[in-house]
């Protein structure tokens, strides 16, 4: 199995050749042989940050073109034939950004109004292009994605009217629901004394989850989940 890392270079994405010898054995003589694929150069985009990559060496990434931004998903980045897909900013919004991508290549990410407003989206992309799909948040908010995990769940951040954090949320996925494939925005229960939550990040395996994130008493951060 091939590893992978981020460059340290802003959209760099950089792939251990098969052969060599891997870094945990520094003593060996023979250096692990890497190739470097430029996201840059490989999308035409030159204001690129990658995000995030999952298990399939899929990269999401934002960046910004004319002053607004759109995501760039790498479908088999580390392939020599890697296919890109551009999310453009859903209509009525001026900006969007994305916080993951799961295993099978969905994408997280949050779309921003004019004001500051903030909708939940989750993007796929089909062999034809790529669709939007607004998370359902139960109640009018302010919504952030914050991460999503490997089987397709996502996790956010409800925001008050100041935009600070609310309450952590997660959004569960409805694996053979294909006209709502996601449950509304569940708020993540609080420990005794704490008021307000923020999500960070999600994690799954099997039948395993986590949600990581942090836990307010006031508007200071106090302690983790």
């Amino acid at each position: 199995m091939k590893k992978l890392s981020l460059g340290v270079a802003v959209g760099l994405v950089a792939v251990a050749s098969t052969g060599g010898v891997g870094l945990a054995r520094p003593s060996r003589a023979v250096a692990q042989q890497y190739r470097v694929v430029d996201l840059k150069e490989l999308t035409r985009f030159q204001n690129l940050t990658v995000v995030a990559m999952n298990d399939k060496a899929d990269v999401v990434a934002n960046a910004y073109v004319g002053g607004h931004s759109v995501v760039v998903v790498v479908l088999g980045a580390d392939t020599r034939s890697p296919r890109t897909v551009i999310f453009r900013t859903p209509k009525g919004f001026n900006n969007v950004s994305a916080s993951g991508i799961d295993a099978e290549g969905t994408i997280a990410a949050t779309a921003v109004r004019a004001g500051g407003w903030s909708v939940p989206y989750v993007g796929y992309s089909p062999s034809n292009g790529h669709t939007w799909f607004r998370l359902s948040v139960g109640r009018r908010a302010s919504y952030q994605v914050d991460g999503i995990a490997a089987n397709g769940d996502v996790a956010g951040t409800m925001l008050t009217s100041k935009g600070l954090p609310g309450r952590a949320v997660e959004w569960k996925k409805f694996v053979f629901d294909l006209e709502s494939p996601y449950s509304q925005a569940e708020r993540l229960a609080l420990s005794p004394g704490y008021t307000h939550s923020s999500a960070s990040s999600i994690w799954s395996s099997g039948s395993r989850e986590l949600i990581g994130g942090v836990q307010y008493k006031g508007n200071r951060p106090s302690d983790r989940y």
